[in-house]
């Protein structure tokens, strides 16, 4: 989203993602490792529990798998959709309020950090 306004395009700038950046795999399976994982450890200890074979009954481990992954990925796609709706508000935000978002001066180091001495 471009902005008529050239003093508040900084700020829109810094909410773009950036291009070259790709992500892991384990950051782009983020939610859906800890289920395939987690499914088989579940339904072991609930069997064990139960006094039957940590392997025993397959299609819970099935159903289990398939309802974590399930709810996984729609809790990735909700997260998502939230960061999206998010960025909007606060792009539509710098857009109509530029006058909350003045051009950060420049500074240098030395201007932000005083002098330190050691106390020994």
């Amino acid at each position: 989203m471009q902005s008529d306004n050239p003093d508040i395009q900084w700020a829109l700038d810094l909410l773009k993602p950036d291009p070259l950046a790709q992500p892991s795999l384990i950051s782009k399976y983020y939610h859906q490792i800890p289920c395939v994982v987690g499914a088989p450890v579940i339904c072991g200890y609930v069997n064990h529990m139960r006094g039957l074979p940590v392997i025993a009954r397959p299609h819970y481990l099935v159903l289990t798998l398939g309802g974590m992954l399930y709810a996984s990925t729609w809790a990735d796609w909700y997260y998502q959709k939230r960061a999206a709706r998010t960025d909007a508000i606060m792009r539509d935000y710098i857009i109509r309020h530029p006058e909350d978002f003045p051009p950060p001066e420049r500074q240098k180091y030395g201007e932000i950090f005083t002098k330190w001495i050691p106390i020994r």
